[in-house]
Formats: structure tokens, C-alpha cells, sequence
């Protein structure tokens, strides 16, 4: 039999596994799938072959050696000298996107994009070769999937497909890919609108830990035996008329592009509530505990990443007390099963004060400090934001070019070191002098502040008192509030910066980042 010919077999591969795949350069390749039980599989990349061989269960999973930068090889399986499976890849720097929806905003509502489509798009063309994989929104196993977009396969991403993909994806791309040119970038886009963190987690991993286990897995099975289950089936059955409205999508679209003004769209929530699809809890919702990790994750975890944007928290304010262990629980999770400890790269959620009055952003101050807490306590966890950037009214905001900005200069600065000062600065000294009091920050090396701006957003508390500030000022990295009065050595002293759901940053690092919210007690 010709063992160049590839055959019809029994060989599975992960969804991903597939041509115009991009694997991660210069780093072990990890491969696994399942073949014939109890049989041995050669896998080979060019002169580089690794033999395993396949459980009683017919699984396996291998490691290459890591390769340097390639715009055309094949990945080929084969079994007794007979190619099994034979993909056409490529190696370059691949990124996983992840999280809900400002990291699925497609390019198409992006405002940049609004005003002037073909110059956004223009851009591509300048950069090289730029591939993503959406991982198939699936809410249970058995779920359809809409193809209209073909999720599941490798596309190179082009002036026709951008504006379906995710804009902070788009932009970040372009921007990777101009660093480092003739390399293959990889982006995996792994999302869905409107989740909690407790979706994307293993449930393993959820019932490990005492308080991720009581507030996320108890209670919705309290919820499942104690609802009745023909309330449910109803609510459902009222979900898939909603749907069936033609008038949703059209005014969703014109929402998501900021085509329809807060007022109107508080008037819509108020009166035609077609409009709007209700949510509840359960075994149809995405929301469920490890839900998606059941769906989603699960399909590509051990493919090897150089890193994670993950900008996600907005619908885990029901329960903001517990994001830190929430977040710890996810990168952990993720690492374990990844094999390696992949570095995350956090936005910290951006300003925000209601959605049509239903949405609320009062707790995500305190959701932006545990985001600030699990960058500050674990390795290799990154942080930046976008707190001069936020929509008052709106949750999405629609500068995505920003936001990739600002990821970008953090994977410029954390994972490659092309930079330094790129992650979002953190108070590390404080001092009293007289009426004055200095606070020093990482990550900087000269503080840009806006003395009127900053007054709006930055308070001194005295015994309780809100106390005038005479001046705000700043040198190198240091910056210097000065107060009306004189503070006594027994005088208990609170610094609030940017501690609102909604407010606009106005002290920024050298590379034009925003320092992060705070509330210090001194």
C-alpha cells in the first residue's frame, strides 16, 4: 500500500487539530487524539518524529520537539508506515482570547471601524499572515451550531471575515504581527457574552474550594431541585418566541454599534420588552456551573498558547466578594490542564454605571481590586485597563483599538521585553510629611497626571472627614497631595482614586496606561 496516501481511518483529533493550524514556536508541540486501542502512532513534524502508543481506550497524547517560525510544513500521523492524517500548518506566536462579550465585540461594531471601515480593514494588508479559530459557541454537548461564520475551522483572517471577528482580537493581531514580522500569528477566540467566570472553570476545580463550591454548584443544585420544573419548560418556551422576533437583531446590532442613545434605549427596556431576551438559570443557560468548560474548554485545553488575554468579571458582580477566588480557581484550573503555567494577561473591567438601568456597575470597583489582588499574589498575571476609556451608559465600550493598545504594550513588556512600563501601575511606598502625602509607583518612571481631572476622581478621607485638597502634583514616579491642614501623627488617613463605577482616569505611567483604581488607608 503507497504510505504516502493518506486513507480513510480510524484517527480522532481535536476539533482544532485541522489545515492552516498555527502551533506555538519554540516550545514542546503537544498533540493528542484517539486511534485504535493498544497501537503504536508515529507523529512528525519534518526530520522530527515522537512513537506512543494509544491506551486500551485508544487515547493518546505526545510531545514534539519545539520549532522555530515555518509558513508551511505538515503535521502527519501514521500508523504501520500507512499516513493516517497529514495537516497542512504553519508556526508562529499563537494567543488564546478569552472571556465574555468585550473580548467577542466583533470588529463590525468597533467605533474606528463605524466611522471609516476600509481604512480599519487597509491596515490588514500591511500586516502578515494572521489566522484565528473560533472555538464553537455550544452551550450543552448536543448544542447546533450557527454556522453562518464557520466557527470551528482555521480561517486567515481577511477584509471579508474581520469585521465577524473579535476587535480587540483584530487590532492585537495587527499589532503582534507588525513586531514580528514573517512569523505566523494564531489567535484562538474563545468567548461568550454575558458569562461568569464559574462557566469556564472545571467542576472539579469549583467543588475543591469551599466558597466556590457553596456559591456556585450548591445553590444551583438547590435551584434545580427546589424550581419547578414546569416553570422552567415555560420560560423556555417564552425565550424561543423571543427569539423568533426579526426586530431583535437589527436593534441589538444598532445598540452594540452605539447607534442607539442611552434614553431611547431606557424607553425601549420600558415599553417593548419583546426586544429583550429574559435570562434564568438552568440546564439551558451558559451560565451554568462549568458549563462551558464542558463545551468549550474542554475541546482545546493542552494546545499550546503563548499567553492569555482574558477580559472577563462583568456578570460575576451578583458576586463580587468572591471573584478573587473565582479568578485564582480559573488560572489555576486552566494551567493544570494545560500542562504549564500560561501566562494570563487581565483587563481590569472598565468604567461603567448602568445599562438601561438593568445592568449595573456597582460593584465592579470592588471586582477591579480582587482583579488587582490575583495579579499582585500570582505569577506570571498581568494587569492593564482602560479606566480613561469606559462608557458611562453602556457596557461595551466601542474603542477596541485601545484596549489592544494597552494589551499590547503589556505583551510588549511581560512576555517579550521589547518594552518596560507597559503594565498598569500599583502604589508600592507611602509617606506622610506635614500636610503632604506621597505615593510612590512600580512601573513608572514619570507620572502624567491632570491636576482638574484628577480633583474629580481623587478624595482624601481624615478621621472619617473628606478633607480639601490643596494641590496634586507629581515627580518621576511619586505623586504628592497636598492638603489644607497639617496631619497628626494619630490622624487615621484613606486615599480614594477612581473608586466609582463609573469615572474617567487621569494619571497615567510614560506609556500613556492608566494607574490603577485604589483605595488606601495610610
Amino acid at each position: 500500500m503507497n504510505s504516502n496516501k493518506e486513507v480513510n481511518n480510524n484517527l480522532k483529533l481535536p476539533p482544532i487539530f485541522q489545515d492552516g493550524m498555527i502551533l506555538q514556536k519554540d516550545t514542546p508541540i503537544h498533540v493528542w487524539g484517539k486511534y485504535i486501542p493498544n497501537t503504536n502512532i508515529q507523529i512528525s513534524i519534518e526530520n522530527d518524529s515522537v512513537t506512543t502508543v494509544t491506551d486500551t481506550e485508544g487515547s493518546f497524547k505526545a510531545n514534539l520537539s519545539q520549532h522555530p517560525a515555518n509558513n508551511g510544513i505538515a503535521l502527519i500521523f501514521k500508523s504501520n508506515n500507512i499516513i493516517l492524517k497529514s495537516i497542512n500548518i504553519k508556526i508562529g506566536e499563537v494567543w488564546l482570547l478569552a472571556g465574555q462579550s468585550n473580548m467577542d465585540f466583533n470588529l463590525l461594531y468597533d467605533s474606528t471601524y463605524q466611522k471609516n471601515p476600509n481604512h480599519v480593514t487597509t491596515i490588514l494588508t500591511t500586516a502578515g499572515d494572521i489566522s484565528f479559530f473560533e472555538v464553537p459557541k455550544k452551550i450543552k454537548l448536543n448544542s447546533k451550531i450557527d454556522m453562518k461564520n464557520h466557527p470551528g475551522e482555521w480561517h486567515k483572517l481577511n477584509k471579508d471575515n474581520a469585521k465577524f471577528f473579535s476587535a480587540i482580537g483584530y487590532y492585537f493581531g495587527i499589532k503582534l504581527s507588525n513586531k514580528i514580522p514573517k512569523c505566523p500569528i494564531g489567535l484562538i477566540w474563545m468567548t461568550y457574552g454575558g458569562t461568569t467566570a464559574s462557566a469556564w472553570i472545571s467542576k472539579d476545580a469549583l467543588t475543591s474550594d469551599s466558597v466556590l463550591n457553596k456559591t456556585y454548584i450548591q445553590s444551583y443544585e438547590h435551584l434545580l431541585t427546589t424550581r419547578p420544573v414546569d416553570g422552567y419548560e415555560n420560560f423556555l418556551k417564552t425565550v424561543a418566541r423571543q427569539n423568533k422576533n426579526p426586530e431583535i437583531e437589527p436593534f441589538w446590532s444598532k445598540v452594540l454599534a452605539g447607534k442607539i442613545d442611552h434614553d431611547t434605549l431606557q424607553k425601549a427596556f420600558d415599553q417593548h420588552h419583546e426586544l429583550f431576551v429574559d435570562y434564568v438559570l438552568g440546564p439551558e443557560s451558559e451560565n451554568r456551573p462549568h458549563g462551558l468548560f464542558d463545551t468549550m474548554v474542554s475541546t482545546i485545553y493542552g494546545y499550546r498558547v503563548r499567553a492569555i488575554l482574558w477580559y472577563q468579571g462583568e456578570s460575576d458582580d451578583q458576586h463580587a466578594e468572591a471573584y478573587d477566588y473565582l479568578l485564582l480557581a480559573l488560572i489555576n484550573n486552566w494551567r493544570t490542564l494545560w500542562g504549564y503555567k500560561i501566562p494570563f494577561l487581565i483587563m481590569q473591567l472598565a468604567p461603567f454605571e448602568h445599562w438601561f438601568g438593568s445592568f449595573k456597575g456597582e460593584f465592579y470597583p470592588e471586582i477591579r481590586q480582587k482583579q488587582a489582588n490575583i495579579a499582585d499574589t500570582v505569577s506570571a498575571v498581568y494587569l492593564t485597563n482602560i479606566m480613561d476609556d469606559g462608557a458611562r451608559f453602556d457596557i461595551h465600550p466601542k474603542n477596541k483599538s485601545l484596549a489592544a493598545e494597552r494589551f499590547f504594550l503589556l505583551a510588549s513588556d511581560k512576555i517579550y521585553n521589547y518594552i518596560q512600563n507597559g503594565q498598569t501601575s500599583k502604589i508600592i511606598k507611602h509617606t506622610v510629611i506635614e500636610n503632604n502625602i506621597l505615593l510612590m509607583f512600580d512601573n513608572c518612571t514619570q507620572l502624567e497626571l491632570n491636576p482638574l481631572l484628577t480633583r474629580k476622581v481623587l478624595f482624601v478621607k481624615v478621621n472619617g472627614t473628606t478633607t480639601i485638597i490643596d494641590k496634586i502634583s507629581s515627580k518621576i514616579n511619586i505623586l504628592t497631595i497636598s492638603l489644607h491642614s497639617n496631619i497628626k501623627v494619630s490622624d487615621s488617613i484613606c486615599v480614594y482614586y477612581q473608586q466609582q463605577p463609573y469615572s474617567h482616569a487621569s494619571i497615567f505611567n510614560e506609556n500613556n496606561i492608566p494607574i490603577r483604581p485604589f483605595k488606601i488607608s495610610l
